[in-house]
């Protein structure tokens, strides 16, 4: 199962920077299983663990990545998935934070993070991103069965 890492950047503004770290594995079966816990995975992150979301700012968040999910699943077809949400994070310039960050940028990179762990395009080679967010980075770990 490999570890996919994605950092977006903004494209209005570069200094913003968002970022999350998902676990993406294949299933036999069409459906698609998610654990996506936000504050578990802002607290695991060593840059923004410090600046907590309120539960509506979790929520937000988490629906923005639900629905990259789903954005996903239509790249994929009908191919079944896990994902699990292990840590995100991001940053304003200096200032390590989650919150100052449009939503919709975790949106972006968990759609490419599932795309990267399922192989159906390897973003290292031809990165891309979207609603004003492009790839910043991207880093494959692949964890021993």
């Amino acid at each position: 199962m490999p570890l996919v890492t994605i950092r977006v950047r903004s494209a209005a503004a570069p200094d913003q920077l968002a970022w999350l770290t998902m676990r993406v594995s294949r299933r036999e079966d069409h459906h698609i299983h998610f654990q996506a816990e936000v504050a578990t995975a802002l607290a695991k992150d060593a840059v923004s663990f410090l600046a907590p979301l309120t539960p509506a700012q979790a929520q937000v968040v988490k629906s923005e990545i639900t629905g990259g999910i789903l954005m996903a699943r239509k790249q994929a077809g009908k191919v079944g998935f896990v994902v699990e949400l292990l840590s995100l994070g991001g940053s304003v310039g200096d200032e390590r934070t989650v919150s100052a960050l449009p939503s919709v940028a975790f949106a972006v990179a968990a759609t490419l993070a599932v795309v990267q762990g399922l192989g159906i395009e390897d973003l290292r080679t031809a990165p891309r991103g979207g609603f004003q967010w492009k790839l910043d980075a991207v880093e494959v770990v692949e964890e021993e069965p």
